[in-house]
């Protein structure tokens, strides 16, 4: 069996992928192949396609199955909405992992079964060989799942400079007549290329949404730091901590005493996490509270 498992995942390649015909034609049997997946060896992804395992991922798998259907439809198809969004490796704020998007290369026939979506070919545009361009993508995702999720995945869309503004503009412009494209054309004015993580994303939206002014990505070389947001009406920092930050004691240890000197330049610091972003009056408060402490902090000198 150990020999038929590498057989099959070096004619799987790097795209991880290989099909019953090619699974024959090595001399691994249906049968063979039937135990291999009842053991667990080899996974199916969709009819007649098949992966070697283990998955590591939910995002890994819904890849794989996606490039499976892409193959077989043998170009009538592509990725499309959230599955292009993280074939392009853009962010996923909200998405259904066990269902594939793809669009129809050249017709106006909807489909939809358990794990597939087939969206209809937008009038008028030139169909792509695999995927839909990452600016399409993004537009479709927010059709698809709300602003929110368009401007997480736009933000670092631009950040990445996989796309610019006016692609962004134009993939509006294509997919007009969608369901949805409300969403997608009002993120077009919230989008930051500096935001450089879904939860910046997140909380940009947060604080604008109440009302606070702030100043994305800002510099202070006395420290050798670069914060999040700074308040444009008071000495307040914010910052979003992704787990990532801190992987490490020492990482938390050299944080402390990056916040110390903000704090002795005479800011306050007010810090959020992903579960805090759901809760605007949460962070109202704490905003709140941090230019309160700022203001008598400035009143004290």
């Amino acid at each position: 069996m150990g020999e038929e498992i590498a057989l099959l995942a070096t004619i799987a390649g790097s795209a991880g992928l290989f099909n019953a015909a090619q699974a024959a034609l090595a001399g691994v049997t249906v049968d063979r192949l039937a135990l291999l997946i009842r053991r667990k060896a080899v996974l199916r992804l969709a009819k007649g396609w098949y992966t070697v395992g283990p998955i590591e991922s939910r995002e890994q798998r819904h890849l794989l199955t996606a490039r499976a259907l892409v193959n077989t439809f043998a170009g009538r198809a592509v990725a499309s909405h959230q599955t292009a969004v993280l074939w392009h490796g853009l962010p996923l704020y909200l998405w259904a992992a066990a269902t594939v998007h793809l669009t129809r290369s050249n017709d106006d026939h909807a489909r939809r079964r358990r794990g597939l979506v087939l969206h209809p070919a937008p009038a008028g545009w030139a169909s792509p060989t695999e995927v839909v361009p990452p600016a399409v993508a993004v537009v479709q995702y927010g059709q698809q799942h709300g602003r929110m999720s368009a401007i997480v995945a736009g933000d670092a869309l631009l950040h990445r400079k996989l796309a610019t503004l006016a692609d962004l503009g134009a993939a509006v412009e294509l997919l007009r007549h969608v369901p949805g494209n409300g969403a997608s054309r009002s993120m077009l004015e919230l989008l930051d290329e500096s935001s450089e993580s879904p939860g910046e994303s997140r909380l940009r939206i947060a604080l604008k949404l109440l009302g606070f002014a702030v100043t994305p990505q800002v510099a202070f070389p006395e420290v050798r730091a670069r914060v999040d947001f700074v308040l444009d009406t008071a000495r307040v920092i914010i910052e979003f901590d992704g787990q990532i930050k801190y992987q490490t004691p020492a990482d938390v240890f050299k944080e402390k005493q990056r916040e110390d000197q903000l704090r002795e330049l005479g800011y306050e610091v007010v810090r959020f996490v992903w579960a805090d972003l759901d809760d605007l009056e949460l962070i109202r408060g704490r905003v709140e509270r941090a230019i309160r402490r700022a203001e008598s902090r400035s009143g004290r000198r």
